[in-house]
Formats: C-alpha cells, structure tokens, sequence
C-alpha cells in the first residue's frame, strides 16, 4: 500500500514558486507503484490516486480492506533553513502504539482483525490486552526493519536527513497488523 500524503484542500508543505507537497508526493508514488507492479509477484494499490483527501484513518482502512504486508506513507517535509536536506523514515513510536492499543481496546467489540484475525471479543480483557501488545511490539519492529532496510537503500540515492529510523505517532502508522513506515523523501 503506497500512501501519498496530503491531497486535496490539504496541500502539505509549500515551497518555492508554490509547488505543493501534496502534488509531489503523489507523481513519487506514482513512479513507485510503478516499479513495484514490474515486479513479480508484487502489486501496488495506492490510497489516493489523484488530488483529493482520504482521510487519516480511510488511509489506514484502505489498507486493511487490501489486506495490504506493507505500508508506505510518502511525504516531503519543509524547513526554515534552506540548508536542511535529506531523506527520513519514520515508525510508529511505544507511546503511539500504546495509546491507539486503548483506543482499540475500548472497541474491543469490533476487534477481531486486530490479532491476526483472533476475535478478542470472547477473551478475558487481560488477555485481549496482552494479545493485542504482542501483534503491535511485532508490528513496531517489523516497521523499524522495513525502515532500516528502506533507508540502506536510499542512502545510495542521496543524502539521509537521520541515518537512524526515527519513531513518532503519525496516524497513518497505526494500522494494526501490517507493517509501516512515513518517508519523508526531501525538503519542499
């Protein structure tokens, strides 16, 4: 799943001579998803495919509906200084995890997708609780890999913003059971 940030109303960074981060992000998604669909075997769904918003969470249902094994939310990011350059790979943070782990668990009713298709709608909250902390500790490090492996490559491209994956809560992050990253390609 290729998600290009922004859309819309919603134009993202603005940069010189007002290009938008939301346009560019979505001509990289496009030339991403097109390599990805030369590959054997692999097919790419993007969340967006023209200019317009789907919401955070739409996002994040798209994906699920696709059953999607990876997520990829594209950005550019912006800055004040116009020295600032580079690549960033984001995660999903244990602070983000564990407040979207509430939240989910306070629906827990319509949680059966959660744990790998378990339905904790049946189990002892405590377990549910410990069952959905284990499938999002997965995800998390699933994420950093993809992350660490995503940004081994893209130094070989250009220079890296921080040679490390940085974590933070991003919303579109928080798909349980697949795992996820937030690329920051540049700065408008």
């Amino acid at each position: 799943m290729i998600d290009p940030g922004h859309g819309g109303k919603d134009p993202g960074a603005t940069g010189h001579g007002r290009v938008t981060e939301k346009d560019i992000v979505l001509d990289i998604s496009n030339r991403i998803a097109k390599l990805i669909n030369h590959q054997p075997g692999m097919r790419s769904i993007l969340t967006r495919e023209r200019d317009y918003y789907p919401s955070l969470r739409n996002r994040v249902g798209i994906a699920r509906e696709a059953e999607a094994n990876i997520f990829l939310s594209i950005h550019a990011d912006s800055f004040q200084r116009k020295s600032v350059r580079g690549v960033s790979v984001y995660a999903l943070s244990e602070g983000g995890a564990s407040s979207e782990m509430a939240a989910y668990l306070a629906q827990r009713e319509n949680a059966a997708d959660l744990a790998g298709g378990v339905s904790l709608s049946d189990r002892d909250e405590d377990l549910a609780e410990v069952m959905l902390d284990m499938q999002l500790d997965w995800k998390i490090e699933e994420s950093r890999l993809l992350g660490t492996q995503l940004l081994s490559s893209l130094a070989t491209l250009g220079p890296l913003h921080s040679r490390h994956v940085e974590q933070a809560g991003f919303a579109v992050l928080k798909a349980p059971a697949i795992p996820s990253v937030l690329v920051e390609t540049g700065y408008v």
